[in-house]
């Protein structure tokens, strides 16, 4: 065995426990178990008690809280079908989609009712409120498209050219008078 071999053995070993430690290139010298607990030492109880909850619990208590079903599937639907996620939104799996779809091609069923409505994809500035509040109401007559769209200046003549132009582009003429 060879000086380096013999090395990284011995550098192998818990300092604290006595135990097999990952090596990670690191300077520490105890393994991630002992870490963990020498980390939690002085930490509160419901600190504790937060890390042991699992993620089916966390889930669970976001459900709770907005009053969803337990007993709910989680997102499993064919092409097209929707589900309704823990957070209220529903989301429909249409890959095809180009624009607002997560990476597992999910899209948020109120974004793409809006576009089929208005023919085109949401700009950037654009989002779709639901009037009474509810979630996963996505009747187009509950939705509003709203604009998150500022003008970049102050000036008089800045604020006028943006919301000229704003106005334009949802299909508006501006004369002046």
């Amino acid at each position: 065995m060879t000086q380096k071999q013999s090395e990284t053995t011995s550098a192998n070993i818990c300092a604290n426990c006595g135990g097999y430690r990952e090596p990670r290139g690191s300077s520490k010298t105890i393994c991630q178990p002992c870490y963990r607990k020498e980390h939690l030492k002085n930490r509160p109880t419901w600190y504790i008690e937060q890390l042991k909850k699992s993620n089916k619990a966390k889930r669970d208590a976001v459900r709770i809280k907005r009053e969803l079903p337990l007993e709910q599937p989680r997102c499993i639907a064919e092409k097209g079908q929707g589900c309704t996620e823990p957070n209220g939104y529903r989301t429909i799996f249409l890959p095809e989609y180009k624009k607002g779809k997560n990476k597992n091609g999910r899209v948020l069923e109120h974004v793409y009712v809006m576009s089929m409505h208005l023919g085109r994809y949401l700009a950037k500035h654009e989002n779709v409120h639901h009037k009474n509040g509810i979630r996963d109401d996505n009747r187009i007559e509950n939705l509003e498209l709203w604009s998150k769209a500022q003008p970049p200046g102050q000036r008089v003549e800045d604020k006028i050219a943006f919301y000229k132009e704003f106005l334009e582009q949802y299909g508006y003429k501006v004369e002046k008078k």
